[in-house]
């Protein structure tokens, strides 16, 4: 029973194989690909060479502001030659303008307020002798007096600071061509 089988189960891969190994069919080879052909002549050309290099000014300078605003116009052309001292922007003179009106009204008020203390302490100072005044209201008056002086000698720097960049040629303040009132 199982020679019957295995005999039966041979033919059948036998069978198997043989049709399994069938003609293949000719494939067709893909057409050769196009290529382009150029004729070589011999020719003079010149010698060039392309390099890659950085470009730099033998003389450069940084343009810093030394006070801050807007700007209004650039008076410089670009690439120019410019001077020291030379204007190159206008800038709104506003801002700058309170700042100086404002630095110049604390150094009238200090200036008031020594004034006042000047006299308090030579009043005093008058009157101490005649034991009018305590040691303590004389010691507060010449206090008061030197406060006064600070306040002044700390003022006076900053005011003529200010009055200093107010008074800068046309760089602060508008010209014709930019009034300050058209922004």
């Amino acid at each position: 029973m199982t020679a019957p089988f295995r005999a039966l189960a041979l033919s059948f891969v036998a069978a198997l194989s043989l049709a399994a190994c069938k003609k293949e069919q000719a494939q067709t080879a893909p057409p050769p690909p196009e290529v382009g052909v150029i004729a070589a002549e011999p020719k003079t050309l010149p010698l060039q060479r392309e390099l890659v290099g950085r470009l730099s000014p033998f003389r450069s300078a940084d343009v810093r502001a030394r006070v801050a605003g807007v700007l209004q116009k650039r008076v410089y052309e670009e690439g120019s030659n410019v001077k020291e001292g030379q204007v190159l922007f206008l800038i709104d003179p506003a801002p700058l303008q309170a700042a100086l009106a404002s630095a110049e009204g604390a150094l009238a008020s200090a200036r008031a307020n020594y004034a006042n203390a000047r006299a308090t302490a030579n009043r005093a100072r008058s009157l101490a002798p005649q034991k009018f005044v305590s040691k303590s209201d004389l010691d507060n008056a010449e206090a008061a007096e030197r406060s006064g002086a600070a306040a002044v000698q700390q003022l006076k720097p900053l005011s003529r600071a200010l009055a200093s960049i107010s008074a800068t040629p046309a760089s602060l303040r508008p010209s014709p061509a930019w009034p300050a009132n058209s922004r």
